[in-house]
């Protein structure tokens, strides 16, 4: 390969890499300070249960080990302006569920849905979309 072709798709490739890959993560926080890690064997069994009925009524399917799973102190998670249950960042494929929350499949699931790539913007969590009416999620 010559040089001129070499340094077009040298370039090409670092613009996807910078611009694709690592955006996410000008637009999602990291991982909220006083979360905490949840190892594998840690991760409630349950969650593995609600994760295969998401996929089935949802018709979307994904690893459930590429998930990191975090539970933060507390009844809710700092997400922006707001307080939620539970949040999820496609930068790092990360699920942190409040702890007072953490057993209560609508609120885990509602994680899981954006995890199997499903948002509000598109997917609208509403009567009449996939996951508001097979899933039952809001």
């Amino acid at each position: 390969m010559e040089r001129r072709q070499f340094l077009k798709v040298f370039s090409t490739g670092l613009i996807a890499l910078v611009s694709g890959c690592k955006a996410d993560l000008l637009f999602y926080p990291g991982t909220p300070v006083g979360a905490v890690r949840l190892m594998p064997d840690e991760v409630p069994e349950i969650y593995k249960q609600w994760w295969r009925e998401m996929e089935k009524c949802s018709g979307r399917e994904r690893d459930f080990s590429d998930i990191r799973w975090f539970e933060y102190p507390g009844a809710y998670v700092p997400c922006g302006d707001e307080r939620c249950a539970e949040t999820y960042n496609p930068a790092s494929n990360e699920i942190v569920v409040a702890k007072e929350k953490k057993m209560e499949p609508e609120y885990v699931k509602h994680g899981i849905a954006h995890a199997l790539k499903f948002n509000h913007k598109g997917d609208r969590f509403q009567k009449g979309s996939i996951i508001y009416d097979r899933c039952g999620i809001e």
